[in-house]
């Protein structure tokens, strides 16, 4: 028999031709990115199989979305496996091959919906003629939405192909009235159920399209209501009996999967989704519109599935009315029904709208929208203009060049010229197919201005920049919500906003980088404050931009990588993200300087304070942060992210320890508004003894001579003026020109006009931790003492007295009178 009469290789060469280019583009260039719930799915159906595997039904997982599919995808990948290995002499056990659970391989899902396209082709046979047949399964082989879905560990690709299955035994059902292709209707919606819990939709919408078959067929209520009971127990019994086969869960918890079904769809379906939002329009909104799935249809069909659509409504009004079949090229020559008086293959095209359309209608008004759940729609579309190429091919008139032709060659280069138009789409969008947008709507450019974009693709561009840097290994990146996980690219450390690095109360400034992706700009204040995005746009701005196909999906901008993350909050004031130190160990006399990062309110105009203060809150130096330049005209807006700076001088006479930062802000009258809480790793400062000592110069200067190595060179008060019951802090200042070899305390009295004492602190410098024997030639020494005004005290001016003692012979050294202070009565 020749080659090419034969239809079995006639067949298995068209598989072999098609085969190639279904699954090529769904399994090159796997993992640039990983796309929302891929890897929960992926565990899911580990775990699940896992269970199976191992006996432990009580492990195997409920869920509530479905997402059969892709445990049995991943049972045929530990098969092959593990038949692979035990043929490579590998000795182990099946259940070490399904222990083997890579974090993200979509491979095994990529390999599983390839296998779906070829089984719509020998389907499809039975339905159409071989041209017709390959078409449609070319458009759904190179469908760059379904091509998105079919490369990722997600449920909707294999979804919506176990739809288009159903509808092409639907139709042939409907052609041909045998019932075991009603059947395979129920068994192949199973699959779509057990795959996806809307699939069950579809449901109801076969049961009406069968009740106008029969309609249509039989004249009497009794022989229709008879038929259709009989359609309906085949189609629902196989439907209820092959979901329940098919979906593991079901086989040892059936009543608590139905019951998380129930309440998925309770919550996911019809429960308002205030706590979403998305980008529509231009503007946010938490309730996408019914215009918003219309719109995802014109803008993820490609052209020719538009002019295949034109074809085909052009022939189904041609034909409106008429009760002759096609015969020409056809199967049969003439229809076994006359339902709705429209010719097959007109007929299964127009099947598929309407239950297109039934479940667009549905989905429609769910309260949850997105893109994705449009896909199935999509793929009945490209049925239908599967079946207007048709028309433009045989009944159009186009046929007729055939008869200057060799009739495969012309077929083989109109099959070529339409499956190459439209594979043209998909090959633009290579490797990412999200990305594609119709071109006839001004493509990318405008759907971004139009719609939330981005499924995650795209971002590996942006992170492999970083990657390319050097030491990328100790990068600090922020990226993105759950989209898009910049992890499985990134060669540092990445952190994901909500996650490790709560990016949206402000952890990002701690990071090397933060990889922003369009949807957060889209949506602004939900996924990142508008001010932080106007904060990196402009300071300095983005590092780099990934654009793809018109669209700028990730920009990289680089972070400020502060030392010390705060993100302490005065409410009405500011948040103080975070701020750098120029050190941490610093000697007296040296200069701090600081830089802060916050978070505005807009609702105070004054500077914040900065204060360098020991355990007993004695404040040893004070300044304040005014706002850099560039930030001081936004003081006054809210949620604006702004920087300051400021210097603090270590005083020269502070001795060597431990000290503590204090910030926070006072309003007009010096009234304290509030202290921010450091980090535990930035709120101390290790002072030392200075390099070089110089001289200070206190507010009440004199000379007291203690002996010939020391002197006390003057003192500050912190008030003249105060009131019973307050304290005071009075700073002594010591001056050591030589080596001390005498211990000395200190006796600060407060007496009152009569001479009696109110009040007085004894004991060494510095708290007693800074003997005088130990200070050295050239030293300076600043020395607060902190005296406590009794609340009993009357009103009256009273006199500082200031002895100096020698510890060893518990003789007095001197005496002193300092300034007099003025005591109110409480």
């Amino acid at each position: 028999m020749a080659f090419h009469t034969n239809p079995k290789i006639q067949e298995l060469l068209i598989i072999a031709i098609l085969f190639p280019l279904i699954i090529i583009p769904r399994v090159t260039n796997l993992g640039l990115f990983l796309g929302h719930d891929e890897k929960m799915r992926n565990r899911q159906s580990h775990d699940t199989f896992l269970a199976i595997t191992e006996g432990q039904w009580g492990d195997v997982e409920s869920s509530n979305f479905g997402g059969t599919n892709l445990t049995w995808a991943t049972v045929g990948a530990a098969v092959i496996r593990y038949a692979w290995l035990r043929g490579q002499g590998v000795p182990l056990s099946f259940k070490d091959v399904a222990d083997y659970s890579p974090e993200f391989d979509p491979l095994s899902g990529a390999v599983f919906n390839s296998l779906i396209v070829i089984l719509i082709y020998l389907f499809a046979r039975k339905l159409f003629e071989r041209p017709t047949a390959v078409v449609a399964t070319a458009i759904l082989a190179l469908d760059p939405y379904l091509l998105a879905e079919s490369r990722i560990l997600r449920t909707e690709a294999a979804y919506a192909t176990f739809i288009v299955l159903t509808i092409i035994c639907l139709s042939i059902y409907v052609r041909t009235q045998r019932r075991r292709y009603l059947a395979w209707t129920g068994f192949w919606l199973a699959w779509g159920i057990a795959t996806k819990i809307s699939g069950a939709i579809f449901a109801p919408i076969i049961s009406l399209v069968l009740a106008v078959m029969v309609w249509e067929m039989y004249p009497t209520l009794r022989q229709r209501l008879k038929h259709w009971g009989i359609d309906m127990i085949i189609f629902g019994g196989v439907t209820f009996i092959c979901t329940f086969a098919i979906w593991p869960t079901l086989w040892v918890k059936p009543l608590e999967t139905f019951r998380d079904l129930y309440s998925f769809i309770a919550d996911w379906g019809l429960t308002p989704r205030e706590r979403l939002v998305f980008f529509f329009m231009g503007d946010t909104t938490s309730n996408l519109p019914l215009s918003y799935y219309p719109l995802i249809l014109l803008y993820k069909t490609t052209p020719l599935i538009w002019l295949g659509l034109g074809a085909f409504l052009w022939q189904l009004f041609t034909f409106v009315g008429q009760a002759s079949c096609l015969s020409t090229n056809d199967r049969q020559d003439a229809c076994p029904t006359t339902w709705g008086k429209i010719p097959f293959p007109l007929a299964s095209g127009l099947i598929a709208c309407v239950v297109g359309i039934l479940y667009f209608v549905a989905m429609s008004f769910g309260t949850f929208k997105t893109e994705r759940y449009m896909m199935a729609v999509v793929c009945m579309f490209d049925l239908a203009a599967a079946v207007g190429f048709r028309f433009l091919l045989v009944d159009f008139g186009i046929s007729k060049l055939a008869l200057r032709f060799q009739n495969l060659f012309f077929w083989g280069l109109a099959l070529t010229i339409f499956i190459g138009g439209h594979g043209l789409f998909a090959w633009l969008n290579h490797p990412y197919y999200f990305s594609y947008y119709n071109p006839l709507l001004g493509g990318g450019r405008t759907a971004a201005q139009t719609m939330q974009v981005g499924s995650g693709e795209v971002v590996d561009k942006a992170i492999n920049y970083l990657n390319h840097k050097p030491q990328p290994h100790k990068q600090i990146v922020v990226c993105g919500t759950n989209l898009p996980r910049c992890q499985y690219v990134s060669g540092g450390q990445t952190f994901l906003k909500r996650e490790t690095m709560r990016a949206l109360e402000g952890q990002w400034v701690g990071a090397d980088y933060v990889v922003t992706y369009i949807f957060q700009s889209q949506r602004g204040e939900y996924d990142y404050p508008l001010g932080v995005i106007a904060y990196l746009e402009h300071h300095p701005g983005a590092e780099y931009i990934a654009t793809f196909q018109g669209i700028d999906y990730a920009k990289v901008y680089p972070a400020p990588h502060v030392q010390h993350v705060s993100l302490s909050q005065l409410t009405g004031i500011s948040t103080l993200l975070g701020y750098n130190l120029n050190k941490s160990k610093i000697a007296a006399g040296d200069t701090l300087n600081l830089k802060f990062y916050w978070e505005n309110d807009g609702q105070i105009k004054q500077d914040m304070f900065v204060q360098l203060t020991d355990a007993d809150n004695y404040i040893w130096n004070e300044t304040t942060a005014p706002l850099s330049p560039e930030f001081a005209h936004l003081r006054t807006q809210r949620k604006t992210i702004i920087e300051g700076t400021a210097t603090l001088s270590i005083p020269i006479g502070i001795p060597p320890g431990p000290y503590l930062l204090k910030m926070g802000y006072r309003d007009e009258t010096a009234k304290l508004l509030g202290e921010f809480k450091l980090p535990a790793d930035g709120r101390t400062i290790e002072a030392t003894w200075p390099s070089i000592p110089a001289p200070i110069r206190p507010t009440y200067p004199f000379d007291f001579k203690v002996d010939e190595s020391l002197r006390i060179t003057g003192y500050d008060v912190s008030q003249i003026d105060l009131t019973a019951g307050k304290s005071l802090w009075l700073t002594l200042y010591w001056h050591a020109s030589a080596e001390v070899k005498k211990d000395y305390a200190v006796n600060l009295r407060l007496l009152h006009p009569a001479g009696q004492e109110v009040t007085y602190r004894l004991g060494r410098p510095i708290r007693n931790s800074l003997p005088t024997h130990t200070w050295q030639a050239g030293q300076w020494v600043q020395d607060p003492w902190l005296l406590d005004i009794p609340p009993e005290t009357s009103t009256g001016e009273y006199k500082l007295e200031l002895v100096i003692i020698d510890l060893a012979s518990q003789a007095q050294v001197g005496r002193k009178f300092l300034q007099s202070l003025n005591v109110t009565a409480k």
